[in-house]
């Protein structure tokens, strides 16, 4: 997977609309039709990156950690990651990058759609 592919992945599973715009414009999201031209012109990011930012992937895990189905996460992490990325990322220390995490996450929604809303809202 890509890492724009992780982050919808995520971002989506969530409940929150992956923003898009015609290409080559300024406006409205394709989607949401929220006003994210103000961040194509500034170029900044439309969505955030959970495989980079220390910042939105905390935010993900922290999101993570308040679901009812967080012990099945935290089982599948146990079987894939070595102890002491474990423990990163629980503690959220830099022995595990977000792209790893990311990764583990964004599987996770993938092998379980039962958790996750199917539309994106609004």
């Amino acid at each position: 997977m890509t890492n724009t592919q992780i982050n919808q992945i995520i971002h989506e599973a969530m409940g929150l609309c992956w923003h898009e715009v015609k290409e080559k414009e300024y406006g409205n999201c394709i989607h949401c039709h929220e006003d994210v031209g103000w961040r194509v012109a500034k170029g900044t990011n439309l969505n955030p990156d959970y495989t980079s930012d220390w910042s939105d992937y905390g935010k993900a895990l922290e999101w993570v950690q308040m679901q009812e189905w967080w012990a099945d996460f935290a089982y599948k992490v146990r079987q894939v990651l070595p102890t002491h990325h474990i423990m990163a990322l629980f503690l959220r220390e830099d022995l595990l990058a977000p792209r790893k995490g990311s990764i583990v996450f964004a599987e996770f929604i993938v092998e379980h759609p039962k958790y996750f809303k199917k539309e994106v809202s609004k």
